[in-house]
């Protein structure tokens, strides 16, 4: 009867323990988890704009490429992935008198802001910025 008693008596005092422990490591671990799916989404946005970087860079080694259909190409790429207010920029500027082996630059502008959950609203003026650089195949 005495070993009923002081079962009951614990019980009683153990009652609230588990909400306690709820309550202090619940937030701990939607943190981590929501900072894990935050960083991910930057990770997705930087590779996804390096993507769009190379195929515009691939597109402008070819002969007879101008530098807006890679801007076009660029742009179609970024609309189609939902990329909101990504900016693409090729290098050089004018494309009439490149040679083969000269270097064909495309730079891919993300900002994070519209394009994370949370990272966009603490970086707002933040950007991903990948860059990629190919040897153009042909002469015009």
């Amino acid at each position: 009867m005495l070993h009923a008693n002081r079962s009951r008596r614990f019980d009683r005092l153990r009652r609230g323990v588990a909400a306690t422990e709820c309550a202090l490591v619940l937030p701990i671990i939607l943190l981590l988890t929501f900072g894990t799916l935050e960083v991910c989404s930057a990770m997705y946005l930087r590779q996804t704009a390096k993507t769009i970087a190379f195929e515009g860079a691939r597109l402008g080694v070819r002969a007879k490429t101008t530098r807006q259909a890679i801007l076009d190409e660029c742009n179609s790429l970024m609309a189609a992935r939902d990329i909101a207010g990504g900016q693409a920029l090729v290098a050089p500027a004018d494309f009439t008198d490149i040679e083969e082996l000269d270097p064909i630059t495309v730079t891919i502008n993300a900002p994070y802001n519209g394009n994370t959950w949370f990272l966009g609203t603490l970086f707002q003026s933040k950007t991903a910025q990948v860059s990629v650089t190919m040897a153009r195949e042909y002469g015009n």
